[in-house]
Parts: structure tokens; sequence; C-alpha cells
């Protein structure tokens, strides 16, 4: 049972990514179709790159696992 919530889970994360993913290119899109000014350009390309390669950067990182265990007590 554990194995499909994981799943599921994972399924979830999925596509809200994608989602996000497909907003950004959409506002990217417009963005770049609409305004000519190289700055706002840069401006509209950059912010969302900072945030994706913090994700990616935070997903890389080392984390430690921590284990519960039940009843509390010590050993």
């Amino acid at each position: 049972m554990v194995a499909m919530r994981e799943i599921t889970r994972m399924g979830t994360s999925v596509g809200r990514a994608l989602a996000a993913a497909a907003l950004i290119v959409a506002v990217q899109w417009l963005v770049m179709t609409m305004v000519t000014d190289w700055r706002w350009q840069l401006g509209f390309l950059a912010v969302p790159a900072l945030f994706a390669g913090a994700s990616v950067a935070r997903l890389l990182a080392d984390h430690d696992v921590v284990s519960m265990r039940r009843g509390g007590g010590r050993r």
C-alpha cells in the first residue's frame, strides 16, 4: 500500500511540474512576442531560470534520512 501512495504522490508532483512548466513557457512566449525591449525580455527569461536553478540545486543537495520509530522510546 505504501508503494501505491508513493507512486500517486510522484504522479501528482509530475503533473504539477508539467503544469507549472507550461504556464512559464506560455508567459515567456507572450513576453518575447509582445515586448521589444531586451531588458524586459532578459528579466522574463532570467527570473524563471533562477527559480529552476534553485529547485535543481535543492533536488541534488544531500539529504539526511531520519527514521522515526513508533513508541518514541530510546534504544
